[in-house]
């Protein structure tokens, strides 16, 4: 199963997936993902719906937080 999500024009990567992809790699512990970055696409994959639809939300509420100038 393989889901990906777009990043919002605007919003800073390097604050979004964190030092080092810390973010990224917060979410894919929590979750057991896999996950890849590519330009302005993040593609988790993983065998648990669940899993894939909480990695989404988390991740598109750290968008929409940076679009609104909070910090992470």
């Amino acid at each position: 199963m393989e889901k990906k999500i777009k990043v919002f024009d605007g919003v800073d990567r390097v604050e979004l997936f964190g030092n080092l992809d810390s973010n990224l790699k917060m979410i894919k512990d929590a979750t057991g993902l896999d996950v890849i970055q590519r330009d302005d696409e993040i593609t988790w994959t993983g065998n648990d719906p669940v899993a894939m639809t909480m990695a989404e939300k988390v991740l598109e509420q750290f968008m929409a937080a940076l679009d609104k100038g909070e910090q992470l």
